[in-house]
């Protein structure tokens, strides 16, 4: 046989392959919800969905070898994963900042909604944020559950962070700047004018311009558990603010 005959052997081979592997079913369903705090009927926040955000795992348990997938919560306590292949699914929720939640045994048909129903550690909500020259005026609310105020659990650390996108977390790469907040005094005024925001304000201030003058803010509340150290960051919602950076730098020029 010819090179030329082997070689056009080969690429039909290969052709055939092929199109044996594209007649694989694609996925046919999928799966969207919330988070939702149990008593109150709220969304719960979440991080930024990313490693350290909260993780949906799941596999298929009506086929035969299904590797284990997972998917990631946005900021606002929503999922969605839409390629999932109807059936049976088993759901296991990761990295969370609520109580533990059972396995969840989920039957896929279509784009299937289901909430999961969930007690946080702590609930945090801004109901007041304005910046007035260089000063952030935020006020404030935490509560928790009963269960969570009686038990073995302490609010350790409370934090307004700031950001020029309304993406915002605990993880560095997902805040500009932040404050301590006093667990004592649920209406605080913050200065945006400390070195490190000045710097920070500085270099980002021609995005800040092309955003409307707008920055971000959003409350972060560290639980821990007594019992074995470990930390839960509860979130508020996201909350934008105008800053009218090119006033507020002329302010600090001509301090």
């Amino acid at each position: 046989m010819s090179w030329k005959s082997i070689s056009t052997l080969f690429i039909n081979i290969l052709l055939f392959v092929s199109c044996e592997i594209d007649n694989y079913d694609a996925p046919d369903g999928g799966l969207y919800g919330q988070i939702l705090d149990i008593e109150t009927g709220e969304a719960v926040p979440q991080p930024v969905p990313s490693d350290f955000g909260l993780r949906l795992r799941f596999y298929e348990a009506g086929r035969d070898n299904s590797l284990e997938q997972h998917f990631y919560a946005q900021t606002d306590g929503s999922f969605r994963n839409s390629r999932i292949f109807n059936g049976p699914v088993r759901l296991v929720v990761e990295q969370r900042n609520f109580f533990p939640v059972d396995t969840l045994l989920v039957q896929i048909q279509g784009q299937t909604k289901r909430n999961i129903l969930v007690l946080p550690y702590a609930r945090v909500s801004i109901d007041h944020a304005s910046v007035n020259q260089q000063l952030i005026t935020v006020r404030f609310s935490i509560n928790r559950s009963e269960q969570v105020a009686t038990g073995n659990y302490e609010i350790v650390q409370c934090n307004l962070l700031w950001n020029v996108s309304p993406y915002i977390d605990n993880q560095t790469a997902n805040y500009a700047g932040f404050y301590s907040l006093l667990l004592s005094a649920n209406n605080q005024e913050l200065d945006l004018s400390t070195a490190d925001n000045q710097a920070q304000l500085r270099r980002l201030a021609n995005v800040i311009q092309g955003n409307d003058n707008r920055i971000y803010l959003r409350i972060c509340v560290i639980t821990e558990d007594k019992t074995d150290s470990a930390l839960y960051y509860n979130y508020s919602e996201i909350v934008p603010v105008q800053l009218n950076i090119q006033s507020f730098l002329n302010t600090l020029q001509c301090n």
